[in-house]
């Protein structure tokens, strides 16, 4: 008899916003990157979306360690984590762990991967919970077709007729 493998499929946030809390935080340590090593950590989100059997989804992000601030550029660790800082300035160092349980809302869109076969949800930007959604990235449909009300029956229309001007 064969051995069968397949690839396991997760369901998958569904794009847009979605309240969230601060679920886990996991050091990756030194990973390879198409831009060499980088010391990275794993954040994980459990959402408001749930899946087919009622559970709550869950969605994780994969952040360089760096609170990068500088030149009008800013590390996606450091934007995210002035988020759940409430407003308060992002120190020089920071636990991660603190800030579990913090309440966001993320914007999540899908990616697909470069084989064209998998995709997956990407966190597009968290914001503060109080803040209210982004409006839909989609524009609501046009207007395809309207109706005219016929013009009034009750003789000819007024004509304006300059002072001084006869018919």
């Amino acid at each position: 008899m064969g051995v069968v493998v397949k690839q396991k499929l997760y369901e998958q946030v569904p794009p847009g916003t979605h309240a969230a809390r601060l679920h886990a935080v996991e050091d990756l340590g030194d990973q390879n990157t198409p831009y060499g090593q980088k010391d990275q950590v794993k954040l994980t989100y459990i959402t408001s979306a749930k899946g087919a059997n009622g559970e709550p989804l869950f969605v994780t992000e994969i952040y360089n360690k760096s609170l990068y601030g500088g030149r009008g550029k800013e590390s996606k660790l450091r934007k995210h984590a002035a988020v759940m800082l409430r407003g308060a300035a992002v120190p020089l160092e920071i636990d991660l762990t603190t800030l579990i349980g913090t309440d966001v809302l993320l914007v999540i869109d899908h990616v697909m991967g470069k084989d064209g076969l998998r995709s997956w949800a990407r966190i597009q930007a968290v914001l503060p919970a109080s803040a209210p959604p982004p409006p839909p990235s989609t524009p609501p449909p046009a207007a395809t077709s309207f109706t005219v009300a016929p013009p009034a029956t009750n003789g000819p229309l007024p004509v304006a007729v300059p002072q001084g001007v006869t018919r």
